[in-house]
């Protein structure tokens, strides 16, 4: 249930609404004096920054510019009452998305707050407990950022109706971390863990949608992960792109270390010491040389020697 494409690194997770009428105060069927005319949605892209010094406003000749695909879907909470939620179809290819909210009328006299991408995991939660897991990150392939898109976490303060429109600016909450990885050895590869001597990834937070939304750890760990499927390099020296989405997280000063593990046990290592913050709404890209970890050498049954291909 994890699939939405990115012109660059975004994707969205499809889901529809399961409320019902009688479900939801704060909300009004059919039209009126007292009723908003349509809802718009807009949102911005991913600032891309390099960490070795340069800008990176394209990757691999695609604009990073996001669009609203057909199975977006994002949640609202009225200031009183359950969420419900609302297709961006409309606003297909654009970064703008205007609905008329199907069935539902929503009045101008309250107040509105919106997430992405809608969950029926947090339907029946309530607006100040709205929680986002990032575990479960698979990447297909080398430099494919499709996966992403499930976690592309967005948020909108509250608002009410302008000139019977509501209009909510959507704000990423997220960092992108691109991994820039010279691989050692040709070979087929399973997973990339990074790694702290701290607890300093968030793998589960909690999102409140008050007056102004805010974003709290509820776990920590010392490890994240990204799977990999169908990831095989064919040279040694191999330069691959990989991509996590990452709570906002300061790892300045501190050094972490990424482990590529490979399908037939050996583990390549590299080390990095961040200068800047993994901050939200940013892509952050950095390069590292990975080495043999020899201390995990074993190969499949403790049969290869450090000199024996991955493949």
């Amino acid at each position: 249930m994890k699939n939405r494409t990115f012109v660059l690194v975004f994707a969205s997770l499809s889901l529809v609404a399961c409320s019902s009428p009688d479900e939801n105060q704060g909300l009004e069927q059919g039209f009126g004096e007292s009723t908003i005319k349509g809802i718009r949605v807009s949102t911005t892209d991913y600032e891309f920054e390099d960490m070795i010094g340069t800008r990176a406003l394209t990757y691999n000749g695609s604009t990073t510019s996001f669009a609203w695909a057909l199975n977006d879907t994002i949640g609202i909470f009225p200031d009183q009452g359950d969420q419900m939620s609302f297709s961006m179809s409309a606003g297909v290819g654009t970064k703008e998305a205007v609905v008329d909210g199907g069935g539902w009328q929503l009045k101008t006299t309250s107040t509105y707050t919106a997430y992405y991408p809608f969950s029926r995991w947090n339907f029946f939660r309530d607006r100040q407990h709205i929680l986002l897991d990032y575990t479960g990150q698979v990447e297909d392939g080398i430099a494919d950022p499709r996966h992403l898109g499930a976690y592309d976490f967005q948020a909108a303060n509250a608002t009410s109706a302008v000139n019977d429109y509501l209009n909510f600016n959507m704000a990423r909450l997220n960092c992108i971390l691109i991994l820039k990885l010279t691989i050692p050895q040709a070979g087929t590869y399973t997973a990339i863990k990074l790694t702290t001597d701290d607890e300093d990834f968030t793998t589960l937070a909690n999102l409140s949608l008050d007056n102004k939304y805010s974003l709290t750890p509820v776990k920590k760990s010392k490890t994240v992960t990204l799977g990999l499927k169908n990831v095989t390099t064919t040279q040694n020296n191999q330069v691959a792109e990989f991509f996590l989405m990452l709570y906002p997280t300061n790892l300045v000063g501190k050094t972490y270390t990424v482990s590529l593990i490979g399908a037939n046990g050996y583990i390549y290592k590299g080390t990095k010491t961040p200068t800047k913050a993994f901050n939200s709404g940013s892509a952050m890209r950095t390069s590292i040389t990975l080495t043999l970890d020899t201390s995990s050498n074993i190969g499949l049954g403790g049969e290869f020697t450090t000199d024996d291909s991955e493949m």
